[in-house]
This record gives structure tokens, sequence and C-alpha cells, in this order.
């Protein structure tokens, strides 16, 4: 009970930092999340010394006035206002009734994907969609398809918001990243091109913040999640430097820091880099439970006092594999609802390929099958990551290796670690 402990006591009271103050000339209003999220409940003293109110589901009217609101800075034709207002708050009710949704579609959800509607229309205004109708769809299923863990569920949003897989696969690719990997460190297939978008767009979003001077637009979280070695948290890394940010920048909206589960950070470090407006990426998320409590409130745009960052534009770029893994735990409803939520889908035998291609391999047909066998042989120590690692090596010393051991794999065996 913490800090409400002197509820006990008569007359009670109730302890802030050590000051305490009597409840006959104070009143204390709590809130909390639903006891349904994991890990939440709600303690008995609360039906004896509180008077509870429950908060019901937001009904129609109310989206859609909050929808207004976000959407009232923008120069949008009042025809187009009456649309998107429509389509957001249609959206709403659509996750609503989806039930593989990884948690409940909040206010901040609709507070993100306003702010990414304007980020689009702002830094991808030269593309050819030619309304606000096409952006906004764009912008729903960037926002919203890593929600639904169930494939049919994501295809089922994909058949709402576009009339046929055609007109989806060409609007999605329409809109391209602005910086593109200089070397083969990071080969973009056509799909993982798609996610790299995501992520720079992210980048956009925290420039606006930041030209606003405010942490309260939109989500100060990305959380991308997929199997191992994919490159969750090379993408983000790879993003940032090519963005001009820095491990050792002396500009601290200029500076990011990587972190992994169980690595030394401390909370003094992560609230500095929280003040000054930096980035963190975060690896393993799931396995860094310490954590929750000080990223729940930063993330929210306020520290532990409820006071704002000295600058804006601190984020998280957090990676961690699927929570169903063994050793991984599953984060609650509370903590995935300040992250935008990304899932990287592992390579399929036609990315390799092309990867393999990309990367100007002599033999990339016979390059992929030599990986697929020994991924089969050894699934605990081989996965994505060693593809492409050896991969380069390969690209890079083709004239001394010779063909019969670039069939028979031993490089990936033997270069291969859990």
């Amino acid at each position: 009970m913490g800090i409400l402990a002197g509820l006990f006591l008569t007359p009670p009271v109730i302890h802030y930092q050590g000051i305490p103050y009597p409840l006959n000339r104070h009143k204390v209003i709590v809130t909390g999340n639903p006891v349904y999220y994991l890990g939440r409940h709600f303690h008995p003293v609360f039906w004896e010394w509180a008077y509870v109110i429950w908060f019901g589901q937001h009904d129609k009217t109310f989206i859609m006035q909050y929808v207004k609101k976000r959407l009232m800075p923008l120069s949008i034709f009042s025809d187009e206002q009456t649309f998107l207002i429509r389509e957001i708050t249609d959206i709403f009710f659509y996750l609503e009734k989806q039930k593989s949704c990884v948690t409940d579609v909040s206010l901040r959800d609709i507070n993100n994907l306003c702010s990414r509607f304007r980020m689009l229309c702002d830094y991808h205004h030269d593309k050819i969609f030619s309304s606000s109708c096409q952006y906004i769809k764009l912008a729903c299923w960037d926002e919203f398809n890593g929600l639904l863990l169930d494939q049919a569920e994501r295809n089922g949003l994909k058949r709402y918001l576009f009339t046929s897989d055609d007109v989806f696969e060409q609007e999605i690719t329409i809109l391209q990243p602005t910086k593109l990997p200089i070397d083969n460190s990071v080969i973009l297939t056509k799909d993982k091109q798609v996610l790299w978008r995501l992520i720079e767009d992210a980048l956009f979003l925290r420039e606006l913040r930041i030209k606003e001077g405010s942490n309260k637009s939109g989500k100060l979280g990305m959380l991308s999640e997929g199997t191992s070695g994919i490159g969750k948290s090379l993408f983000p890394f790879k993003l940032l430097e090519l963005h001009g940010l820095s491990q050792t920048a002396t500009d601290t909206q200029r500076l990011y820091k990587r972190f992994t589960a169980g690595s030394e950070y401390t909370e003094e470090l992560i609230l500095t880099l929280f003040d000054g407006g930096s980035v963190v990426c975060l690896d393993e998320l799931n396995l860094a439970p310490e954590l929750e409590d000080l990223m729940l409130q930063l993330l929210t745009g306020v520290n532990r006092q409820m006071k704002k960052a000295s600058k804006s534009g601190f984020m998280v770029f957090a990676s961690q594999n699927d929570s169903r893994n063994l050793g991984c735990s599953a984060l609650s409803d509370a903590y995935l609802d300040r992250f935008h939520l990304c899932r990287m889908e592992a390579y399929t035998e036609a990315e390799f390929l092309d990867a393999a291609s990309q990367a100007k391999h002599p033999e990339p047909e016979e390059y992929v099958a030599s990986f697929q066998r020994n991924r089969d042989k050894y699934p605990l120590m081989v996965n994505t990551r060693n593809f492409f690692e050896n991969l380069d090596k390969r690209v890079k010393d083709e004239e001394v290796e010779s063909r019969s051991e670039l069939l028979s794999g031993r490089g990936l065996k033997n270069s291969s670690s859990p």
C-alpha cells in the first residue's frame, strides 16, 4: 500500500515524499488501469475508504470529438475533416471487436494515429497520393496491424482498409524511405523495406515533437517483436546513425544509447537521457522487468515528479523475441499501450534469395540452400543473423574461398553462435 498506509490511522493521513497530509483537509484521487490487466489488482481497502468510479468504454460521440480536437491544428478542408473523423472513429470500433488484439485500443493509439497522419502528409507530401483518404488508410495500417496477433485478422484489417490485395501492395510500397543502407550490413528486401520505413517514420514523429517542444504528441516508444537474428535491433541502430545521431554526440537531442536487458544501465542514466531528449535502444525488453515502473512513467512524457523534460525528443526503440518463447515474460497491457507495436516476420526463401542477389553473391541459390540445410541441422545454433554475417564475408573473400567450401556450408556451421 505504501503511501496509502496512513488511511488506517485515526484521523486518516496520507504520506507523500515524507510529508503527512491529513484527510480532513485534503482529498486523494487515485487512478489505475483495469484489474484484468496483467499484474494489476484492486486492493480491498479501497472499498472501505474510497468512492469508486468505473469508467466504461468510450462511446462513438466521444471518440469523434476527440479525433476532431486532434485534427484541428491541421489545414484540412471541412469535407475532408468529416471523412477523416469518421474513418478514424470506425477503425477504432472495428479493432475493439477483434479477438487477437494484444491490448485494448486506447486514446493513445488514436493520438498517435493522428500524429502519424500529419507526419505522412508532411514528410511524404511529394509522393503520388492525391487525397487525405489514401494517407489515412495507410496511417491506420501502419499504426494498427502490429496490434493483431492473428494473421487472419491482419488480413481482415487489410481488406477493411483497402479494396483489394493489389491496391494494398501498390499503396504500401509507394512511400519510400528517405535514407537507405549504404553497405551490405543491412540488405532490404521488399517486405523489410516497409518495416524500415516504419522505423524511419518513428524518427519523423520524434522530429515533430522536437519542433513542438513537447513529448505529449503521440507515443514515445516503438516495440519490434520477432524471431531471433532478423534485424529487430539492427534496423533502428542503423537508421539513427543514417539520420545523424550517435552514441557520442554532445547535443543530447542527437544522442542515443544502446542497452541490452541485464547490461550496465541505471535509473539515473535513463532519467538523464529522458531529460536531454535522447534516444534509448533497448534490446530484449521482456527480459528487463525491473525497468517497467520507470518506463511506464517516462513514456507518458513526464518523470516521476510529473515534470516534463528539459528538452523534448525522448524516445525508446525496443525489441524482443516473441513473448511466447521460453524464458520471455509477457509485457503488461499498460506497458504495451505505450509502444507502437511492430511485428517483424521471419525471412522467406524468396527474401533470402533476394538478399543474396542484392549482395551480388556469385551463386545465390546454392548459398541459400546451404544455409537452410545448416539451419535444419542446427536449429538452436543457426539463424538469420548467421545468413547475413556469412553472406557478407563470402562476398568479400570469394577470391580466396573455394567453391566446394561455399557449398559445404562449413563456414556457416563454424561461425554460428547460439
